[in-house]
């Protein structure tokens, strides 16, 4: 298994860590425990839908959300 660990400090940056995905290379998402990624849940879950992610998440928001 190759992890590829992207650090999100922002919302802006969620962007960039969806444009690091090139060819699908990730076979999975985790989500961390994060502010950052509660409020950017749609965000996330969209991109996980559109490259068919599965996913751990830490908040029932974003399961709710649709992961």
């Amino acid at each position: 298994m190759k992890v590829l660990s992207l650090r999100v400090s922002t919302s802006q940056q969620l962007d960039d860590a969806f444009a690091r995905n090139p060819g699908r290379a990730a076979g999975a998402l985790v989500v961390l425990a994060d502010r950052v990624f509660l409020h950017g849940r749609d965000r996330i879950m969209a991109f996980a839908g559109q490259q068919r992610l599965p996913g751990v998440y830490p908040y029932r928001e974003l399961v709710e959300a649709g992961g």
